[in-house]
Order: C-alpha cells, then sequence, then structure tokens
C-alpha cells in the first residue's frame, strides 16, 4: 500500500498535515460527491482537501483533484454554491495532526511513523479548543 498525499489543516496560521479525512464522513452520512480520477497511487481518493478552524469551526477552503470526466475539480465543482469555504457540519471525530519525526513507517499503518500526535475533534455541539499538544474539540 502506497503512502497516501496528505488532507491540509491551516491551524494558527501554518498549514500542517492530516491524517484524516473528513470527507469520507460526508459520505458515510449520505452525502454524494462527484466520482474523481485516481491518476496516482499516492492519491486513491482522487483529490487533496485544505480545512481551516475558523471560530472553533471546521471548513473546507480549497480541495483540487481531478473527475473521472477528465474536469479538473475544485470546491465550487464539488459544493456548487456555496463560495469560497463549506462548513464541514458533518465531521465529528478525531483529526490526527503528524507532529515529530518518522520512526517505524509501516505501508499497513498510515501515519504510525510518527513520534506523537496532535489531535483535533468535531463540529457538533459543545465547541472547544484545548490546545496541549494541539488537542481541538469542537
Amino acid at each position: 500500500m502506497t503512502a497516501q498525499i496528505s488532507e491540509k489543516l491551516l491551524f494558527e496560521g501554518e498549514k500542517h498535515a492530516m491524517c484524516t479525512n473528513p470527507l469520507g464522513d460526508y459520505c458515510a452520512l449520505g452525502g454524494e460527491l462527484p466520482r474523481f480520477a485516481s491518476n496516482c497511487t499516492a492519491l486513491w481518493r482522487g483529490y487533496v482537501g485544505t480545512w481551516e478552524i475558523i471560530n472553533d469551526r471546521l471548513y473546507l477552503i480549497e480541495l483540487h483533484g481531478e473527475l473521472e470526466s477528465g474536469q479538473d475539480a475544485d470546491l465550487e465543482t464539488v459544493f456548487p454554491g456555496y463560495g469560497e469555504r463549506v462548513f464541514a457540519h458533518w465531521y465529528s471525530g478525531v483529526i490526527r495532526l503528524p507532529q515529530g519525526n518518522a520512526r517505524d513507517w509501516a505501508y499497513d499503518r498510515p501515519c504510525r511513523f510518527i513520534e506523537s500526535y496532535s489531535l483535533t475533534a468535531s463540529n457538533t455541539p459543545p465547541s472547544f479548543i484545548e490546545t496541549q499538544g494541539v488537542a481541538l474539540h469542537f
């Protein structure tokens, strides 16, 4: 199994890699996404999203990929009419942000090669952010 290109999270002015895919929960809850082309073994989902925490809420602010039709995919093609960001109201869970140095890489255990994790969690009330090693709960 090839390591996958990560989603990105803008948090406190810095861009972090994520070991979480919030759009996967969108689909699991019945949301529909267009069919993405998978042109690279390092990107089976066919897109890369950039997320941001704004006022204690998780938003999708960029999306780049290619649809099976060959059309470029962005935020507007996937969520038409939402403008420059989409509130991830469907997401409730932990977002893992790798921190530290790589240790024991194993293809069958994605993201377990990191010395430590920062944790982020959900958009369901109650909302709070706890920054001990960056643990964020919504």
